[in-house]
Parts: structure tokens; sequence; C-alpha cells
């Protein structure tokens, strides 16, 4: 039955070593913490009010609304030119000469030879109402609007790239930390990145009002 020798010892065998399994199990890993955020000792110098300014005044000076509007317009000029009918002129100078029998009492076998030139004149109008549908000029417009949309987001992320690393050059440039050949690389790179913002927004950036700064949280 379940008394005897060899079940008893199954039994001790399985109380003495479950405690030492249970030892043997690692512990859990600790969990991970996220790494101390380091404060600024300054207010950023690129706000999003700031990035959304100088990105509207780039777009401003590359004329962006003026070309969107023009875009506009070609398409609807596609549409309703559909209205409008196709006119074919055409003219055509005709010549004729022939023989002519006319017989005579003297000549009975007399020809005469007869010639005449003349114009002629065609004249026809078309209309194409399928194209107040779709007009094939439409995919060409499409085509224009893609190309400047693309362009349009370069313009936005050069812009964008200018201001950052304007604002790593003024933040280079007033480290007291920072020995002369990093402060004088840091200065050309500042001169540099506000040259290329104020020719991408045409002066925008220069005369702009300064922003007030904000505290940081």
């Amino acid at each position: 039955m379940y008394g005897g020798p060899r079940f008893i010892g199954r039994l001790l065998s399985f109380a003495l070593l479950a405690p030492a399994a249970a030892r043997a199990e690692p512990p859990p890993p600790p969990a991970a913490t996220a790494p101390p955020s380091v404060p600024l000792s300054r207010a950023p110098l690129v706000t999003p009010r700031l990035a959304r300014e100088t990105v509207a005044a780039a777009l401003r000076a590359a004329g962006s609304a003026a070309e969107r509007a023009r875009l506009t317009s070609m398409a609807s000029r596609a549409r309703m030119a559909a209205l409008l009918p196709e006119l074919f002129l055409r003219a055509a100078r005709t010549t004729n000469d022939s023989l002519t029998l006319s017989p005579t009492v003297d000549d009975p076998y007399h020809y005469a030879a007869l010639g005449g030139a003349g114009l002629w004149l065609e004249g026809r109008l078309i209309w194409h109402f399928d194209r107040l549908v779709f007009d094939r000029d439409e995919v060409a417009v499409e085509r224009l609007r893609r190309e400047h949309a693309d362009a349009m987001a370069r313009l936005r992320a050069k812009v964008l790239d200018a201001l950052f690393a304007w604002q790593r050059a003024v933040f280079r440039a007033e480290d007291p930390k920072a020995n002369a050949d990093e402060l004088e690389q840091a200065t050309l790179s500042r001169a540099e990145q506000e040259a290329i913002l104020d020719l991408l927004t045409a002066g925008w950036f220069t005369h702009r009002e300064a922003p007030t700064p904000e505290v940081p949280r």
C-alpha cells in the first residue's frame, strides 16, 4: 500500500528538494526607471509659435499661396474651356484643265481646251462637352500641384533645420564653459543660420519682434 518504505522515501526526497528549488529561483529583475531629466539652464529660443511664424514667413516669401491660386485657376479654366467650341478653318485653291469636244462644220472632231482656278473654303465648329467631367489637362495640373506640395514640404524642413541649428549655435556661443575656438565656431554658425533664415523669409527673421521668453517648468 502507500505506507511502504519506497513511497516514504520519495515523499522525504520531495520535501527536501522543494525548499531548495524555491531558494534557487533568481529574484525578479528590478523595474527599469527612467533617467532623471536634466533641467535646461535657459528657456529654448525655438518655441512652437516661432516655428509656425517662421515657416509661414518662408511660405509667403516663396509665393506659396499665389502658386496654389494659379494652379486652381488653371484647373478651372481647363473645365470651362469645354463650353467654347474649337474652330477649324481651311482654304484650298483648285484648278481645272480639261478638253471638251466642240465640233464645227469644218472640223467635226474639234476639241477645245478649258481651264480655270477657284478658291475652296471650309469652316467647322466642334464642342467637347466630355471635358466638363474630366479634362486631360487636369492630369498635368495635378502633377504641378504635387510638385509644388513637395517643394513646400522641403522648404518647411529646411526652415526647421535652420531654426534648431541657430538655437544650438546661440547656446554654444553663450556657454561660459566653451573655449575660444568653440566660441568662434558657434558665433560663425549663428551668423550663418541667421543669414539662411533671413533669406528664406525675405528679411522677416531679422526684423521680427523679439518673443517674450518662456519660463521652463
